[in-house]
């Protein structure tokens, strides 16, 4: 079988092999995460969800890369023919319908973990809005690739008619890297209010931070695209593109696989993961927040000594309620907004009932 080398003319066995490495990472990044979450919290979320959802639109997404590769993509377009030239557009077409759902659903898991970080109103607030705004982002951005040139023939910006590509393209991936600095801002803003170490609250916020690298990655993608997306030859000039949007679908799931590494989640035993898992299964693993307490003590019964001699019954029904201040408490992030406990202790003697003298009801009843 001959060797497909990799030489100017030739990019397509480069870009195929950075593709697959950069899926099979993505994928031990999953794996590593649901098997470490499975071991240390048990518990399967909502964010488990979305991130293996983007992890499927990871691998749709890099198999169109492949059919690229396939049909002339990193090779001079002038030695491929229009049938090929057609199948690289379609292909290129599909990866990038592929790509922006991909990195919607791996912030979104993000923000789903984070969610769970806290109990304070405002701060869910803030998650729903920035939720919110990357749904939005998602949504024009997959309109405007989905519309990119006019129909029937969306796909073929060589020789149809397209808008600013250019500009859609700046928009995609500034957008990208706004929110992906946002998704570093909130969980910052909300960790470094707990009460914890600096130490503790440097590690936890450097994980989030690993999200640099994704934005990074974004910013080369923009250098590029704006160089070359004017090429006269795209199906070999535009390679560094493509391998700059494997890398960022890439890191953005690792950056979210991260937050659940053992390290981190035992950097997180104060109470970030573990206290909103407990509080999932209603237990109780509450501390150091400031609250009232009421004791309420109910009835005490008891049967007439002059019937019996002994009490026939006994019992003390208690009512312990406390009550938690949502934004006094904001700081702390393993508390709850309000509890109540009833704790009841009974205790049972049994005789046997002796007529009263006079025949009839005693109405000294206590």
């Amino acid at each position: 079988m001959p060797q497909t080398r990799i030489t100017a003319d030739n990019l397509a066995p480069l870009v195929d092999i950075l593709t697959w490495f950069l899926l099979v990472t993505s994928i031990t990044g999953v794996a590593v995460r649901g098997a470490t979450k499975a071991a240390i919290i048990h518990i399967v979320g909502l964010d488990d969800a979305l991130i293996t959802i983007a992890l499927l639109f990871s691998i749709g997404q890099s198999s169109a890369v492949a059919v690229q590769t396939a049909n002339g993509f990193g090779k001079p377009i002038t030695s491929l023919p229009s049938l090929v030239i057609l199948t690289d557009l379609k292909a290129e077409y599909a990866a990038s319908l592929l790509y922006i759902p991909g990195l919607c659903f791996s912030k979104l898991s993000v923000l789903a973990m984070i969610r769970t970080l806290t109990p304070a109103r405002r701060n869910r607030i803030l998650v729903y809005g920035l939720t919110v705004t990357v749904i939005a982002w998602a949504i024009t951005a997959e309109f405007a690739a989905a519309f990119q040139c006019q129909t029937p023939r969306p796909f073929d910006y060589v020789a149809g008619t397209c808008f600013n590509r250019t500009a859609w393209m700046n928009y995609l991936e500034i957008t990208n890297i706004i929110t992906d600095v946002a998704l570093i801002a909130l969980p910052s803003l909300i960790i470094w209010n707990v009460k914890t170490s600096v130490t503790r609250k440097a590690s936890v916020l450097l994980v989030f931070a690993l999200r640099i690298f994704v934005m990074a990655a974004s910013i080369c993608k923009l250098v590029y695209w704006n160089r070359l997306s004017t090429s006269a030859d795209p199906t070999l000039d535009l390679w560094p593109v493509a391998i700059c949007s494997e890398l960022i679908q890439c890191l953005g799931i690792l950056a979210a696989c991260c937050l659940y590494l053992k390290p981190f989640l035992e950097s997180l035993e104060s109470g970030f993961i573990r206290g909103g898992d407990l509080r999932r299964r209603g237990e109780d693993s509450l501390s150091g927040s400031r609250h009232r307490t009421v004791s309420i003590p109910l009835s005490t019964r008891r049967t007439p000594s002059s019937t019996t001699g002994r009490n026939l019954a006994r019992s003390r029904n208690t009512t312990i309620a406390e009550h938690f201040d949502p934004d006094d408490d904001a700081e702390s992030l393993n508390s709850r907004s309000q509890i109540i406990w009833e704790t009841r202790t009974w205790a049972v003697e049994t005789s046997t009932d002796v007529p009263p003298e006079n025949g009839g009801l005693d109405r000294n009843l206590s």
